[in-house]
């Protein structure tokens, strides 16, 4: 029996379950009863204490609503509600006690938001904010028995309520705000929607009238996305740009936007390389890592501005994996199933899709290349090429123009992925990562190679030279290039014009990579080095390796018959091939029974598939590595032959690694690196620079850099968000002048350097606390200095390491063991910022007091993991932060449901065999071990079991 509480009552919360309606008979559902379990949000725990004092258990309740299936079909609404798992939703509805149960409930859930958050979009140079919210709204229908006592029976209700807009940019912003047309399901009495201005603050005020199933009525969802019109910004220079080429300048009149300054490397200079290590799990990592001796790093690229953008050679792995470029068929008759097909690449990948990997050479914003994997700078992968002349004009305003807000956002992600040439297929590509990795308790971090300071100014033009050597080359990517790094000058491995007869009878667009250079993320930069070289001066010739060290295979020092490469030798390369083998294997048997229903894949004629596929298709790619051998489907892999080749690591310790003066041979243009940090996203206000045509004139600003009351050479100093970069010369003794021209007027700057901290010993960037404003003065000399600090110990970084041993038994045998599983990379953040706009929403504050996540062992035997769930809060006061721990042994291949939410990557039902849960706090840099060696095990007769630890550690982010 329910009991009522509060009407209209509201709620924000996680939703951690959906529970749709089940119907055990044959007869026709008229009506199906929907259940959200949510987890309300610390503010609204009071919803889950009866009238009687009993607090739902579960700290959880059950939001529940029928609905009549003939308003919307159940598979439309399942995947509509199933999108709000693990979401922070908003809840309107009638709040009650279950007093059968003694539990409240909410019954029934009327208007569900779901919070999609807020992205971030670069249009004209500038970033734009969209926040979007799902509604759904619901009239309660009829149960089928006709009981009719649940609150709203078969009522229609009207509803009104707000949603929030990003935080208005500037004055002159208009509100936008769409419910996109595409995402709209079901229908409604009437819904309204208005915009509403109670600055600084911005709100849509919806109104819904949910109507009755009688008029075909009761349900109503639909997208909503909320951002401005800024036309008047084409009069302003976007963030980094200063003097137009058109003969405009860049002056600022003292207005100020509101917006997020997007993810850059402070200390990187245009030529730098960022070098990324790896986990050793991937397909390079594990060649790398079998080698002698084994290397880290498996991806890296060059700069090719002042830290804001990367210029790399990659492939996409999914593009192996779609059906539409396999080109072998497989039918079997089952009985009792009837006939299985099945696009297999049975015969091997289609050769040309192996030998010329896309998108190959690639340039990404560091934002882009370390998290979004968006494509916005290759215009060639672009949604508006391979679909031309769909995205001229608002979709649903024809005869306006389009912008990227007009679409929902799985559209608007379509179009800022990296859109296949052959097939209506987009992928993200996130190639590089910021976090460390842990290697038999080593720690290796992202690396920024460069040149040792005092050479700087010497050889900058000569990195120059090379990043734009980089633009220039078109590569595709070549797995041979690990063999033979020098493949990249050799004119016999480009791939055939585009009318060449290689290309005949393939699909339209297979010929993409047409007289492309081949070329791994690695042999790329060398490349481009020998490039550089054709145009730079002879006194200014880079030499990458002297051969002033003595060769020592212990070191894997051991020199190419080209500057710069390394041979690799038979036995290690045999090694390597034999460790991906025995990863493809793997993988491409799991994939296969994913493929198949379990009563298929046990069929022998199917088995034989399998086999056949699994042996052909790691022998081609093996053959590939090797020999460029991507027809070869035999094991001609195993007499790899010598190879010659640079890998990351190379290029890291070999590329000039020790500190020597320039030598007569030629400019050593690398040999330094500190660890690569990624300087996060934050929501700021910037200073507005107004277009004119006016010269104002130019003055000198001299600049000093300080850290502790000492000079700093070294140092990048950042002028107007990084329309000049300059780095202080000199070695902190001698008063070397260091000066810029700026135009007259106001200008902003501020200063990075990575130094060591005298507290953590660790290096880190120190930074300006603040950025400093000064005037420059027509024909004027103006003198400022800046003054470093360390990072803030505001902002933690929570790391979570997990050992475990990890054994899945089977009945019929075939146990399968994964032990000395070790953790790498896992991490939570928190920080406060006290420089947040008090007005600002949720999503554009850079405070994160609160965050949760769950974690997963890889996959043993069949479908048992290790899982971490995380929930993490941050006491600003004394930076400690508190942890709720929930450590499972879990199976996915006998059914169950999702305890703890869906998982990335592994099947989203499963049964918790044993879990353990720990609330600890962890204090400012330190750790606490919250399992030592604890046993988990199922209760079935041939158990799982694991013997896990894990460790917590609360230490300041060096941002």
């Amino acid at each position: 029996m329910l009991t009522i509480r509060t009407d209209r009552q509201e709620m924000t919360g996680l939703v951690r379950l959906v529970t749709p309606p089940s119907n055990i008979s044959n007869a026709p559902v008229i009506n199906n009863t929907w259940t959200i379990l949510v987890e309300p949000d610390p503010a609204y725990d009071y919803v889950l204490t009866t009238q009687t004092g009993q607090k739902n258990p579960t700290g959880q309740i059950t939001c529940t609503v029928n609905v009549d299936p003939t308003v919307v079909d159940t598979d439309t609404l399942e995947s509509l509600l199933n999108a709000s798992i693990n979401q922070t939703v908003r809840i309107i509805g009638t709040w009650c006690d279950d007093t059968t149960n003694n539990v409240t409930v909410f019954c029934p859930l009327s208007v569900l938001l779901i919070d999609n958050g807020f992205e971030v979009y670069t249009l004209k140079g500038w970033p734009v904010a969209v926040h979007d919210v799902s509604l759904l709204a619901f009239t309660h229908a009829a149960r089928p028995d006709g009981d009719t006592s649940d609150p709203h029976s078969n009522e229609s209700q009207t509803f009104t309520f707000d949603v929030q807009f990003p935080l208005k940019p500037a004055d002159e912003a208009l509100p936008f705000w769409r419910a996109y047309a595409s995402t709209r399901v079901g229908q409604a009495a009437s819904v309204g929607f208005s915009p509403v201005d109670e600055a600084p603050r911005n709100w849509l005020r919806v109104s819904i009238e949910t109507g009755l199933a009688a008029n075909r009525q009761g349900f109503y969802a639909v997208q909503l996305g909320l951002t401005y019109d800024e036309p008047k910004l084409d009069d302003y220079c976007p963030p980094g740009h200063c003097d137009e080429d058109d003969g405009t300048y860049c002056v600022h009149t003292g207005s100020f936007r509101y917006t997020r300054r997007q993810p850059f490397v402070s200390t990187a200079r245009k030529g730098d390389l960022a070098l990324s290590p790896s986990d050793g799990k991937g397909t390079i990592g594990t060649i790398l890592t079998n080698l002698t001796p084994p290397q880290v790093y498996d991806h890296m690229g060059i700069f090719v501005d002042d830290g804001q953008t990367i210029r790399h050679c990659t492939s996409s792995k999914g593009r192996y994996e779609q059906e539409e470029l396999f080109t072998t068929s497989i039918s079997v008759d089952v009985p009792g199933f009837g006939t299985f097909s099945q696009r297999l690449p049975l015969n091997g990948i289609r050769p040309d899709l192996l030998r010329y990997g896309w998108p190959g050479s690639i340039t990404q914003t560091v934002g882009e290349v370390y998290q979004s994997g968006w494509n916005t700078l290759n215009p060639r992968w672009q949604y508006a090429t391979t679909h031309p002349g769909q995205d001229l004009a608002d979709p649903e305003n024809p005869g306006h123009p389009f912008a990227l807000y007009h679409l929902p956002r799985a559209d608007r992600q379509a179009r800022l992925a990296f859109n296949d040439p052959e097939i209506d297929w987009h992928e993200p590509l996130p190639r590089l990562q910021e976090g460390h990795e842990t290697i038999d308790g080593t720690v290796f971090e992202p690396r920024l190679v460069r040149p040792f300071p005092e050479f700087d100014a010497r050889v900058r033009p000569a990195l120059e030279a090379i990043a734009d050597a980089a633009l220039k080359i078109d590569a595709h990517y070549r797995l041979f290039g690990y063999s033979q790094g020098s493949i990249s000058l050799d004119p016999a491995f480009a791939a055939p014009p585009i009318d060449s007869p290689a290309w005949g009878g393939l699909p339209s667009g297979a010929s993409w990579p047409a007289n492309s250079t081949p070329a791994v993320c690695s042999t790329f930069i060398w490349a481009a080095v020998q490039e550089a070289n054709k145009v730079l001066p002879a006194a200014s010739q880079i030499l990458l390796e002297d051969r002033a060290d003595p060769a020592d295979p212990a070191i894997g020092l051991e020199y190419g018959s080209h500057n710069g490469l390394y041979q690799y030798h038979e036995d290690e390369r045999l090694k390597a091939a034999k460790g991906l083998a025995e990863k493809l294997t793997h993988e491409i048997s799991a994939a296969f029974a994913k493929k198949l229903p379990p009563a298929i894949g046990i069929i022998p004629l199917v088995r034989d598939f399998k086999d056949q596929l699994v042996e052909r298709l790691v022998n081609q790619m093996a053959n590939a590595f090797a020999f460029d051998y991507c027809e070869k489907l035999d094991a001609g892999w195993l007499a790899p032959g010598e190879g010659e080749s640079a890998g990351p690591d190379d290029i890291l310790h070999f590329w000039d690694p020790r500190h020597r003066r320039q030598t007569e041979q030629g400019l050593a243009v690398y040999g330094d690196s500190e660890p690569l940090m990624v300087k996060a996203a934050t929501w700021l206000r910037i200073p507005l620079f107004k277009k004119q045509l006016i010269d104002p004139g130019k003055g000198t600003v001299v600049f000093r850099v300080f850290e502790g009351g000492h000079r700093k050479a070294g140092a990048v100093v950042r002028f107007d968000d990084g329309c000049k970069v300059v780095t202080t010369q000199g070695d902190g003794h001698n008063e070397l002048v260091n000066s810029v021209i700026l135009p007259a007027g106001t200008h902003f700057a501020d200063a990075y350097m990575v130094l060591t901290n005298p507290i953590t010993g660790n290096e880190e960037t120190f930074r300006t606390k603040q950025t400093l404003k000064f005037e420059v003065i027509n024909g004027g000399t103006v003198s400022i200095d800046l003054e470093l600090v360390p990072p803030p110990d505001l902002w933690r970084i929570l790391d979570v390491d997990l050992h475990a041993d990890i054994h899945d038994r089977s009945f019929w045998g075939g146990d399968a063991d994964h032990n000395d599983f070790r953790s790498s990379g896992w991490t939570l953040s928190l920080q406060q910022d006290l420089d947040d706009s008090p007005y600002a929403p949720a999503g554009q504050v850079n405070t994160v007091l609160y965050v949760e996540k769950t974690f997963s062992s890889p996959e043993v035997g069949s479908g048992v993991h290790v899982i971490v769930l995380v929930k993490a809060t941050l006491n600003p006061a004394d930076r400690s932060i508190a942890c709720h721990c929930e450590v499972s042994l879990i199976d996915t291949s006998d059914g169950g449901i999702p305890i703890l939410g869906p998982i990335v990557g592994i099947n989203p039902y499963y049964t918790v065999d044993q879990r353990e849960i720990i609330d600890v706090v962890i204090p400012a840099d330190d750790s606490k071990d919250v399992l030592i060696n604890k046993d988990f095990g199922s209760d079935e007769a041939v158990p799982e079991r694991a013997t896990v630890s894990l460790r917590l550690t609360n230490r300041h982010r060096p941002s």
